[in-house]
């Protein structure tokens, strides 16, 4: 490997090349010999400076960005849509203990605030604020919140 070294250093050829030479060889001999001998014998600045190097870096740099770039959005999408539904839930529970002051005790509909937060499904959120709006009771309206598992 040395002898190869000494070859694409001494090579007749413009510096440009000749770096982008033995930046190749290093680049390829890592492959097949001892990092640290890769090291010794040829310079990380040759390495990191060449074209060929260079090249790659960047296409990786681009496919990172494109990359990061995607899962920021995907996850900004869904931090999006959680927050969305978090919210929707938020008003409804407030809606449901809204129609419950309304109609019945306010105390009592504050009370039946933490069983409501443990609904997590905002479809049976919205069906119990139908029951809220229709029901006779306060009893009732709790009897169907424990029919919903709470």
């Amino acid at each position: 490997m040395r002898r190869c070294v000494v070859a694409a250093e001494t090579a007749p050829v413009e510096k440009a090349v000749r770096d982008d030479l033995v930046a190749t060889l290093g680049i390829l001999s890592a492959l097949a010999y001892d990092e640290a001998l890769v090291n010794q014998l040829i310079k990380e600045e040759i390495v990191q400076e060449s074209t060929f190097f260079q090249h790659h870096l960047e296409r990786a740099t681009k496919r990172l960005e494109a990359e990061t770039e995607r899962r920021t959005q995907e996850a900004l999408e869904q931090g999006l849509e959680q927050g969305l539904e978090q919210g929707m839930r938020e008003s409804t529970i407030e809606s449901i203990i809204d129609v419950l002051e309304v109609r019945f005790q306010p105390s009592v509909a504050q009370a039946l605030k933490p069983a409501l937060e443990r609904v997590t499904e905002l479809r049976q959120l919205r069906q119990l604020l139908r029951t809220a709006a229709q029901v006779q009771t306060l009893e009732a309206f709790t009897q169907s919140l424990i029919a919903n598992g709470n």
